[in-house]
Formats: structure tokens, sequence, C-alpha cells
């Protein structure tokens, strides 16, 4: 069965308000929430913008590599289901590019930490 672009378009509308109507309850009674204590996180620094970038960067290197473990499993998953000789090619690439990525990522965090690893800690603005 096709859809028409009104139908999957009324499709997708139809999902986004439903979605929308579900998940308002919950910024409803969030929204009297007070913690009782502080939520334990890198990014609750103060004034120190050195901080701030220090696990900026940490958690950048964290989204490359689950980014690059997503490519990889979508290049798997491409791989297995197309038929075409072309298709696998495709899919070859994919999965050796995000491999590549992969070892790029990590290379420069362990280059980067073996030459000095102070490089891994901004510390912009602070006078020591």
């Amino acid at each position: 069965m096709r859809f028409t672009k009104k139908q999957k378009l009324t499709g997708v509308l139809h999902t986004v308000i439903a979605s929308f109507l579900l998940l308002m309850p919950i910024f409803v009674w969030g929204a009297d929430f007070v913690p009782l204590t502080d939520l334990p996180s890198s990014f609750t620094t103060g004034n120190d913008p050195g901080a701030f970038f220090n696990s900026l960067f940490r958690y950048g290197i964290v989204i490359a590599g689950f980014l690059a473990v997503g490519m990889i499993v979508y290049g798997g998953f491409t791989y297995m289901t197309t038929d075409a000789v072309s298709g696998k090619g495709e899919a070859k690439d994919i999965i050796s590019s995000a491999v590549i990525g992969l070892f790029l990522i990590l290379l420069s965090f362990i280059l980067l930490s073996l030459i000095n690893p102070d490089i891994l800690n901004f510390s912009l603005f602070k006078t020591n």
C-alpha cells in the first residue's frame, strides 16, 4: 500500500500532536519540582569557563564515540539487508569510515594525554 504525500504529512502531524499531548503532564508536574540536593554534573562549574570547556571536550569525545559506533551498526544493518552489490559496497564504505573516525578520536585523545596531560585540562583564566 502506497501512501500519498498528504497521508504521510497527516500521519507525521498526528504523531507530533499525540507525542506532545502524552508528554504534557510530565512538563506540568515538573514545573513545581524543587530538588533536595544538587545533581552531580561536570557542567556545574560556577564561573570557571576552563572547567566548562574541559567538560565539553570530554562529552564531545564520548558523543563522537557513540556516533561512530552507531554508524558501524547502521553500516552493518545496511550490509545485511541489501541485496545489490553496490549497496554492499556503500555499507562497507560506511563501516570503514566509521572505524577510521573512531580510531582518529581515540588516537587524538591518547596522543594529547601522552604529550602533555595538562593539554586536556583547560585552564584559561587561572593565574597559578
